[in-house]
Order: structure tokens, then sequence, then C-alpha cells
């Protein structure tokens, strides 16, 4: 690598991530997470079986504060939306 060849910075992890999390998104969190939340497991998921439905799959991986993922779900309510993100007040905002 020479001098004007930048480094790449490697990944460091995926881990769960916390940070601060407002009232209102550590409640939501703790209140909606049963109803709307998904644990992780490594069987395959039945994502038909989940929603009650059969329609298409939408997979956003990495939804920061859920309001892209939110405002989508909202316009295409004919599809299944599916959102993963391991910063936690993100999931919570998510949720509000």
């Amino acid at each position: 690598m020479t001098e004007s060849q930048p480094t790449r910075r490697s990944i460091r992890s995926f881990v769960r991530r916390t940070g601060r999390m407002t009232p209102a998104q550590n409640r939501a969190r703790t209140e909606l997470w049963p109803l709307f939340g998904l644990e992780y497991a490594e069987e395959t998921l039945d994502l038909d079986s989940i929603f009650g439905r059969t329609a298409g799959k939408i997979l956003e991986i990495g939804f920061g504060n859920g309001e892209s993922l939110v405002l989508a779900a909202t316009e295409d309510p004919d599809s299944d939306f599916l959102g993963i993100e391991v910063h936690e007040p993100g999931v919570g905002h998510c949720m509000l």
C-alpha cells in the first residue's frame, strides 16, 4: 500500500449496541418487543407463519432509527417488512 492509497478500516464487530436510550425508547423496547420483535435463532424462520399471511418480504439490514422502515411499510401494506438493527435505541425508536 502506498502513501497515496487510503487504508481501509476493518469491520470490528456486529454486536448489540446499547448507547443512550430515552425513557420512551426503553419503554417501547420493553413493552412492544414481545409483540413486534423476534429473537435470534439458528432455525430457519417461517415468515408466512410469523406474519400470518403469504406476501412479498422486504428485509432492511441496519435500519437506524427505523423511520425509513416504518415509512416503507406504511406505503406498501401488501408486503411484509423485517428489519435488523444492533443499535438498541434505534430499535426502541422504531417501535414508538
